[in-house]
C-alpha cells in the first residue's frame, strides 16, 4: 500500500488569485528594469507608468511583458512619453471593442442604427 504525501501549501494558495497576478506583474516590471537599468538609474515614473490599465489586466503576461517593454524602451529617450498607449493597449482596446461589437463580413461592426 503507497501512503500519499501532501503538497505543502504555499502562501500562495490563501490568497486571491488577483493579488498573485499583481505579484506576478511586479516582478515582470523589476525584472525589466533591472535588464534595462543595472545601476539602478531608471527615470522617474517608470514603474508606476508600467502599472497595467483595466484593458491589460485580463490579458496573459505574455501581453503584458511586451507594454513593459515597450515602456522601458520609450524611457530611454530624452524626453520619455509614457501617457500615449503602447501596442499592447492599442490591442487590447481593439480585442476589447470586437468583442462588444464584432465585425461583419463586409470588415463593418454589426451595431443597431441610432434612433
Amino acid at each position: 500500500m503507497r501512503i500519499r504525501r501532501r503538497r505543502r501549501a504555499k502562501v500562495e494558495d490563501f490568497l486571491p488569485r488577483w493579488v498573485t497576478e499583481s505579484f506576478d506583474r511586479m516582478g515582470i516590471t523589476e525584472e525589466a528594469i533591472r535588464e534595462a537599468y543595472p545601476q539602478k538609474d531608471e527615470p522617474p515614473g517608470l514603474f508606476l507608468a508600467c502599472a497595467p490599465g483595466p484593458l491589460l489586466e485580463s490579458l496573459r503576461p505574455e501581453m503584458y511583458r511586451a507594454h513593459v517593454r515597450e515602456l522601458v524602451t520609450r524611457s530611454r529617450s530624452r524626453s520619455p512619453e509614457y501617457s500615449v498607449a503602447t501596442e499592447p493597449e492599442i490591442l487590447a482596446a481593439l480585442l476589447r471593442a470586437a468583442t462588444v461589437a464584432p465585425l461583419n463580413r463586409a470588415g463593418s461592426a454589426d451595431t443597431a442604427p441610432c434612433t
